[in-house]
């Protein structure tokens, strides 16, 4: 069956430019992800921890490992105590852990940047993912991570924040909660405005849509197989949800009008890749 699946994927078009080994691992990932339950793969996968530190051994490099408030880490790439850093959010649905190739590309990304004349750090946060926490605990630890990193110098405008699929979405929590208060949430303190954020293909809408053209043109493609998928590993985040409020949060269809005015007052700019912001998401911030 994965065999038959690979030589499928190989011949996509919008595949071919991928290395072998690239493919091959799409294409098991989205094998799991049709076949097995999204805890197994969680457990597959291996914490986040585990996962930094083998690539950490692999490469090398000694583990910097950094507890914050929350109960949680920031693991880091490069100097603590940077003069610029990207804070990344990982994505996973929110259910499953960092993936060995994302602190891979980041790394790659620190080097491109070293090489460019701009010295930068990577922050990863190792938030805690469902069941065991449910929103806002992923928010909480984000702002806890905030404060960590503003406590210790960093300022403000050279913070990028990052993040894909569901890091993405909590990095637009994060904005949110800056300008909407969330409650029982720590809040940041007046005047903070980071210099970017970057949302690669940000996961926006956990509730199932019908008539999205992407569900239909991606469905062989997409290493999440399915809208059916989607949907459930929305149903793992929503089910935690105690109050219909928190969902203008964590999902753009319940976002009010008027909910992202003024986010050109937190953020500098807003780079957004792979996904149509909300019409009531606009600005010239947004690039």
């Amino acid at each position: 069956m994965l065999t038959w699946s690979l030589l499928g994927f190989i011949s996509i078009p919008s595949q071919r430019h991928k290395t072998w080994r690239r493919v091959l691992a799409d294409t098991a990932f989205r094998w799991m992800l049709i076949t097995q339950r999204i805890s197994f793969i969680g457990t597959l996968i291996g914490p986040s921890a585990g996962t930094y530190a083998s690539w950490c051994k692999k490469n090398s490099m000694e583990p910097c490992v950094e507890n914050i408030e929350g109960g949680t880490q920031l693991f880091w790439i490069g100097d603590k105590r940077p003069e610029k850093l990207i804070l990344y959010l990982h994505g996973g649905g929110f259910s499953l852990p960092i993936g060995y190739y994302s602190i891979r590309f980041w790394r790659y990304i620190q080097r491109e940047l070293q090489a460019s004349g701009c010295g930068v750090s990577i922050a990863i946060l190792n938030y805690d993912l469902v069941p065991k926490a449910q929103f806002p605990v992923p928010l909480a630890q984000t702002v806890a991570s905030v404060h960590h990193l503003l406590s210790n110098g960093i300022r403000p405008e050279n913070i990028q924040l990052t993040g894909d699929s569901a890091g993405g979405n909590l990095v637009l929590q994060l904005l949110l909660h800056m300008l909407h208060p969330q409650k029982g949430i720590r809040v940041l303190s007046p005047g903070i405005r980071f210099r970017g954020a970057y949302l690669m293909s940000p996961w926006m809408y956990l509730t199932p849509r019908d008539g999205v053209r992407s569900y239909i043109e991606n469905a062989g493609k997409d290493v999440v197989p399915s809208k059916e998928k989607y949907a459930e590993f929305g149903a793992k985040v929503l089910s935690g949800i105690m109050d219909r409020e928190d969902l203008q949060y964590i999902d753009a269809s319940h976002m009010p009008q008027g909910w992202y005015e003024n986010i050109g007052s937190v953020i500098d700019r807003l780079l957004n890749c792979n996904v149509r912001l909300p019409a009531r998401f606009t600005g010239s911030f947004v690039i």
